[in-house]
């Protein structure tokens, strides 16, 4: 599996016509060179709250994002949210998966 270097997420809670805006942007993210992964996700609890989680394989990747039409088209939308959003940019040094949770519980994986 790669790792990762950056994830992207806005986080926030907007209107239904906002949250088809966004999705219809996720298969054109997806499609960008170096895009790992473009997913928006809904809180079941709060139809109204989203998530975008963008996985990059370098910032410089994201950053050519940033300077998309696609990126310009998402910052209309969810400049258009109830609330302001929370953008969070995250760069990756390490991934584990189900071995850290076997390890921490002293378990061996098979």
């Amino acid at each position: 599996m790669q790792t990762p270097a950056v994830t992207f997420s806005v986080r926030g809670i907007a209107s239904p016509d906002v949250h088809r805006e966004l999705a219809a942007l996720v298969g054109p993210t997806r499609a960008q060179p170096g895009c790992l992964r473009c997913a928006l996700l809904h809180d079941t609890e709060n139809p109204a709250a989203f998530e975008l989680i963008e996985e990059w394989v370098s910032r410089a990747d994201l950053d050519v994002h940033f300077r998309s039409e696609d990126c310009r088209r998402l910052l209309a939308a969810v400049d258009r949210a109830h609330v302001p959003p929370v953008f969070r940019i995250h760069t990756l040094a390490a991934c584990d998966g189900i071995d850290a949770i076997a390890a921490a519980r002293g378990e061996g994986v098979d």
